[in-house]
């Protein structure tokens, strides 16, 4: 993408964007309709597995963006073998929930979905973007741990707490915590 202007979070809004257009893409599926969600702040979920990692890379010249590569892995025919963890417990494709429609159909609508929500936010409608992004996040409500990695490689927990709200800046409140959260992973324990 090459807005070629300023956009206020232009790295967040792109995340943001990326992760939202997946979501509607899902939702075009009847048997998946609603199903998906965001977990914070890359990764699209369909119940307690993930169905796609989204990522956004912004290319700037003094305030003014001037390109934007989106990086999407749908998983459309199959779920790839990985080592299971607290942050990913399992993987899942949308062949899973009768979807056989192809990658290539799937990779239409999503383009579809990204051209419409890159209209949204070329226009400054920034809002609409994080307002979706917060009403599908799977963890505001709910009570994360957000982990850190250590200088040697070790995973250690950061913050503990109730999600309360997502900025537009894609920051974590936790309940009874003064800063907000700018980095690391989430996990969500089981209730």
């Amino acid at each position: 993408l090459k807005p070629l202007r300023e956009i206020p979070n232009a790295s967040s809004v792109f995340l943001a964007l990326s992760a939202v257009s997946v979501v509607q893409t899902i939702d075009e599926i009847e048997s998946l309709r609603g199903k998906a969600s965001i977990k914070w702040p890359n990764d699209v979920f369909i119940g307690e597995a993930k169905a796609c990692g989204v990522l956004a890379d912004a290319r700037f010249q003094g305030s003014k963006t001037m390109d934007v590569v989106l990086g999407i892995g749908l998983n459309a025919e199959s779920a790839p073998e990985f080592e299971k963890d607290i942050f990913v417990p399992a993987a899942v494709s949308l062949c899973e929930f009768g979807y056989f429609g192809g990658a290539g159909e799937i990779a239409r609508e999503l383009l579809r979905k990204i051209s419409e929500n890159y209209e949204t936010a070329a226009s400054g409608e920034f809002s609409k973007i994080f307002e979706f992004y917060k009403a599908r996040s799977s963890a505001i409500g709910r009570v994360a741990e957000i982990w850190t990695d250590a200088p040697d490689g070790s995973s250690v927990l950061a913050a503990r707490g109730e999600i309360v709200d997502i900025g537009e800046q894609l920051e974590l409140y936790l309940k009874g915590h003064d800063e907000p959260i700018r980095s690391g992973r989430l996990a969500l324990p089981r209730e």
